[in-house]
């Protein structure tokens, strides 16, 4: 039986949409080089993108399942919500937006 957690759902949507943002980013800066491929976008997709989310997907709806939830996995499905949408938006997303408007790590201040 499953044990629906509206509270997961709404995170991974949350995570999907933080996702689109990075791809599309990344379609900006490329389009923007002049290296965008309109055929190499399925297998970016196919390799970057679909492995990621699956994964994640995998563990949050082994989260719902009941036999399963003594075992800790609703913790660790929000573990990993948590650990990959902390790399998209720190990491991913922060390098990207700072290629796109051309801002060196330099020109940060440092406090």
């Amino acid at each position: 039986m499953m044990a629906y957690d509206p509270a997961l759902m709404q995170a991974l949507v949350f995570l999907m949409m933080l996702i689109l943002v990075d791809v599309f980013l990344g379609g900006a800066i490329a389009i923007r080089a002049g290296t965008f491929s309109l055929a190499e976008l399925p297998r970016f997709l196919q390799t970057e993108v679909l492995p990621y989310y699956m994964g994640v997907l995998a563990v949050v709806g082994l989260a719902m399942v009941d036999d399963v939830q003594h075992f800790g996995t609703v913790p660790l499905a929000w573990a990993v919500i948590t650990a990959y949408g902390s790399k998209v938006v720190f990491v991913e997303i922060r390098k990207k937006i700072f290629i796109l408007f051309k801002v060196s790590v330099e020109d940060t201040p440092v406090k």
